[in-house]
């Protein structure tokens, strides 16, 4: 996901990013802009790892000294399902089930 930040009234806006949830992280965490045309695009991602399947909820911050209506706030939300993390031990699993009841016919009808 990117996140578009850029200045949209006059002079040099510096700003800086900051989030609540350690499973959150952005690149980059901080810039500056002088207009529409001086935008940063801001990656943002998630790590699931040792996640527990559910709904999660963080926010991203965004601070300006230089704006009046800093800082901002984008909520993020994030939906973990227990499928997601372990879906390819599942299709492994069948396709294991799969050859091996293959096999067995093959062996009983020989």
């Amino acid at each position: 996901m990117t996140l578009e930040i850029w200045n949209s009234g006059g002079g040099t806006l510096n700003w800086s990013l900051t989030d609540d949830a350690a499973w959150l992280s952005e690149n980059p965490t901080g810039g500056s802009s002088t207009g529409a045309d001086d935008a940063t695009l801001v990656t943002v991602w998630v790590n699931t790892t040792g996640m527990s399947a559910g709904d999660y909820s963080a926010s991203i911050t965004i601070a300006a000294d230089e704006a009046s209506n800093s800082p901002q706030t984008v909520p993020v939300s994030l939906h973990v399902a227990w499928l997601s993390q372990y879906w390819w031990t599942i299709v492994a699993g069948i396709v294991v089930v799969v050859l091996l009841v293959y096999f067995l016919r093959r062996i009983r009808s020989v």
